[in-house]
């Protein structure tokens, strides 16, 4: 055989010739040879057997001799090769990171709807968007993904961004459940037809595309409540007030604070204002709230913690969508020119206000409330639904001398609106008087729950109605009973039409269904003038077909089969 030293020399240019071709690999490729990994696994072995032999592993024998060398040849070039993995190994986790890097860096091709939808997110950055393609509506990114999670519907990747379609008949059945949800929805419509694109000069370029509308909890209006086919039990009886909350602490007592409450129903077209000092309990704002039972809230960025306090638990178990906005739109001054400017400008607001001065009302106000107005008059613009505050006698105070306002203790301890069992109208004292057929009636009965009347006079009169309705034999009010047993909101669909929310077909029901109520109290009303016998009921019963004389000229303007 060959000498030891011979043998070590072999053993190394076997070693560097190895390292040599794994470094010079194009592939960069980090591998050991099947020859090196057989040696690694003797090496192991054998460094078992020399701890359990280590006082014979140096013999004079010159066998034993050439063993330890072929074992420290071995473990030399085992570590050779370990070292040249490990070097190679790094090499290509270095290179890995800046392919990476590179492929991050890479700028990323947008399509043009794409770009188009980035446009709207930077201008949105807190609305849920949904834009128009044709005959979907489609979700782009983290909306997306939101959509997909809250209303089981698929999400997938397309091109850079993850994409839910909806169609567009069912718009406002998803629109509906994100809202509920607390979020603020944004729909972006197509601003011109395939038709007139195709006819253009830019046929071949995108679509034009705009904000249409936006939508929260306390502000949408679904087009679908005109239905004339729609039972009173279809549509939610409280859609909720959007509410503006104002204070201004006192300096007399510490925590204690003056408060304005100015809230819309937007639904309905209710208007009511209050104005009142507060404790640092805050009871007489969480009283308000109980009545008003908001479903979205304005508040100042600089609101005190314990009101915000307060708004945050009352909201928590009630999905009511709190919304914060800059002080500045509560200044005083800057509030009432703003509000000042927002209603004489308008004719038809000075036509609903008549000879009054409109100025001299506004003046009238808390300047806290007239902060509040403004502060609405802002938010709803973005919604272009301003319009229902211009009638400044639609405008009502919230508290008056006529009735109570019972207090949120009382309301919960006695279980008025809500069972303190199941947290719902279920089991309280309203679900067991409300026997309503309308849903406008169920409004008014919980008006009449929770703010009694304290006139004696005024309260003998209901008793009378109440009285007569409940009892009397007469033929009239089985008559009244029928007309408003199928009559879907009246107080909402008008509101929408006041919004031109609806079709030509939602209008022709509504005006069916006016002409259907005045012909029936026509035709008992000499049943009226002599069965009746309370002269409240009596009046409302004559009067009521008198002001639905404008139905027939409405109806003679629309062609009824077109409209249909």
């Amino acid at each position: 055989g060959s000498s030891p030293l011979k043998k070590i020399q072999k053993l190394q240019e076997e070693t560097s010739e190895s390292k040599f071709q794994q470094e010079s690999s194009p592939s960069e490729k980090c591998s050991i040879s099947d020859s090196v990994s057989e040696k690694l696994q003797t090496f192991i072995f054998k460094k078992v057997a020399e701890g359990e032999k280590s006082s014979n592993k140096y013999s004079s024998d010159d066998n034993s001799y050439n063993k330890a060398l072929n074992v420290d040849s071995e473990s030399s070039e085992a570590e050779d090769s370990l070292g040249a993995y490990e070097q190679l190994t790094d090499k290509k986790i270095h290179l890995n990171k800046i392919a990476g890097k590179t492929k991050a860096d890479k700028p990323i091709k947008y399509t043009a709807l794409e770009k188009q939808y980035l446009e709207f997110r930077n201008k949105y950055p807190d609305v849920l968007l949904l834009l128009e393609c044709g005959y979907k509506y489609r979700f782009f990114g983290k909306d997306a993904e939101i959509v997909s999670e809250l209303c089981n519907i698929s999400c997938f990747k397309n091109h850079n961004f993850m994409s839910s379609i909806i169609p567009t008949q069912r718009l406002y059945f998803y629109v509906k459940q994100l809202v509920s949800k607390g979020y603020k929805v944004g729909v972006i419509k197509q601003a011109e037809s395939a038709a007139l694109k195709a006819a253009g000069q830019n046929k071949n370029e995108l679509f034009a595309r705009k904000l249409d509308a936006l939508y929260t909890k306390s502000t949408l209006i679904d087009p679908s409540e005109l239905n004339g086919s729609l039972s009173a039990g279809d549509v939610d009886s409280n859609p909720g007030y959007l509410v503006c909350i104002h204070e201004l602490p006192l300096t007399s007592t510490k925590g204690d604070a003056n408060i304005s409450i100015v809230g819309v129903q937007i639904s309905t077209g209710d208007f009511v204002y209050t104005s009142f000092e507060d404790s640092p309990l805050r009871n007489k704002l969480e009283t308000y709230l109980f009545h008003i039972n908001p479903a979205e809230i304005l508040i100042p960025s600089n609101l005190s913690k314990e009101a915000e306090t307060l708004i945050n638990n009352f909201s928590s178990d009630r999905s009511v969508r709190i919304e914060k906005f800059n002080q500045n739109v509560l200044d005083t001054s800057s509030a009432l020119s703003h509000v000042t400017e927002f209603y004489t400008q308008n004719e038809s607001s000075l036509e609903a206000l008549e000879t009054q001065d409109v100025q001299q009302i506004i003046l009238t106000l808390p300047a806290l409330v007239v902060s509040c107005l403004s502060a609405l008059i802002t938010y709803l613009s973005s919604f272009k639904l301003e319009s229902i505050l211009r009638d400044l006698k639609n405008m009502k105070p919230l508290e008056t001398d006529k009735s109570m306002i019972l207090s949120a203790t009382t309301l919960k301890g006695l279980e008025i609106l809500r069972s303190n069992s199941t947290f719902s109208e279920h089991g309280s004292l309203f679900w067991v008087l409300n026997k309503t057929l309308t849903k406008f009636g169920e409004r008014l009965l919980k008006l009449w729950i929770t703010k009694p009347l304290k006139d004696i006079i005024q309260i003998e009169e209901r008793l009378n109605i109440l009285t007569e309705i409940m009892y009397s034999e007469s033929i009239v009010f089985k008559v009244v009973e029928k007309s408003l047993t199928k009559l879907p909101d009246l107080e909402r669909i008008l509101s929408c039409v006041f919004h031109r929310k609806c079709s030509c077909s939602d209008f022709l029901n509504l005006l069916q269904a006016f002409t259907k109520i005045r012909s029936d109290l026509l035709s008992i009303s000499d049943k009226v003038s002599s069965e009746i016998l309370v002269p409240r009921t009596k009046i409302i019963l004559t009067e009521l077909p008198e002001l639905l004389d404008d139905i027939d000229r409405f109806l003679s303007n629309i062609a009824i089969e077109a409209a249909r």
